[in-house]
Order: C-alpha cells, then structure tokens, then sequence
C-alpha cells in the first residue's frame, strides 16, 4: 500500500533513473576592484561563457550544454592578470531552474581554487587570486543532489510500517505524523 512513508522512496526511485543530459545553467558572478586589467574567463565544460574585463558589478551568465550521464558537469573561472585587491565571486548558481547554492548548501563544499603555483584551497567562491576556480559535479545530477541530500540527512525510510491498527484511523495517524 502506498502512503506518505514510501512516497518519497518511490520518488527516488523515479528520480534514479532519471538521464537527464541537457542542463541549463545560470551563474552569477560579482566582480570587484576593476581596474581595466582584471581578464577573466568563464567556463561550462570548456565552452567558453565570459572571457574579457567584466565591469565591476552583478553580471548573469548563462548557457545551455549537454552532458551525457557518468561525466562530471564542470564549472570553471580562471584569470592570470589578477591584482590586489581584484575579485570575481561566484555568487549564485542555477541548473534546470534550481538553486543549487540555496537548496543544496553542501555543493559548496565541493568548490577549489587552484592557484597557478599549484596549490589548492578548497571551499574557495571565486577568484581572488591568479589561477583557475572550479566547482564539479557528477551526473546524472539531480538524482546526485537527492542522494546527497538524504545522506546528510538522518532521514531513514522504513519498508514497512504497521502501527495495528487500519482503516480510517490509520490515515488519521499518518496525517498527524507528516503533515
């Protein structure tokens, strides 16, 4: 019998095998300290989105870019002529009308930097320095991001739940329990 206990199982399940390959994507980066120098290059899978002097300021990029299943979808920005106190941050991101930084916090964690000399800063939102920014994420992603979510959750779906009793009462309690 299907109820709001195994509703949300039976959507993952749904959700596993989604293959969802072509992604829309929305970045917002703000940049800061613009002196004319500042080149800046931004990247989804190596096609290039931004690539000059951006104006300081919000600026929205956007693009649409297929990635098949079990690749890494790759966010990249890099900049070689970088001067104090320059910034470009990366400061919102959606993918098919999601909002990754607001609904799914942890993929921040997942963001590094790696400056030209080779060394790394993980959880770094942008450039604030010369070297290359890149957050990944592997595909298929929604079902990636679900499974994510549930893992740091200390949600644990039950297979079956039977509280003896049935009927009206049963739906009553289960109402007073998820809603």
């Amino acid at each position: 019998m299907l109820n709001r206990n195994n509703v949300e199982y039976e959507m993952d399940q749904l959700l596993k095998s989604i293959q969802i390959e072509d992604y829309s994507i929305v970045l917002d980066l703000s940049v800061s300290g613009q002196n004319g120098l500042f080149e800046v290059t931004v990247a989804v899978m190596d096609q290039i989105i931004l690539e000059g002097r951006p104006d300081d300021g919000k600026h929205t990029l956007s693009t649409k870019i297929t990635v098949p299943p079990g690749q890494d979808l790759r966010l990249s920005a890099s900049t070689s002529t970088h001067t104090h106190p320059q910034q470009a941050v990366i400061t919102g991101l959606m993918i098919n009308g999601v909002d990754i930084f607001k609904h799914n916090l942890w993929v921040i964690d997942r963001q590094r930097f790696t400056h030209d000399d080779g060394r790394l800063e993980k959880n770094c939102s942008g450039l604030y320095h010369n070297g290359t920014w890149e957050l990944s994420m592997p595909t298929p992603l929604f079902p990636w991001m679900k499974q994510g979510r549930i893992d740091r959750s200390e949600v644990k779906y039950l297979d079956h739940l039977d509280f003896g009793i049935s009927g009206d009462e049963y739906y009553s309690l289960l109402d007073k329990i998820f809603r």
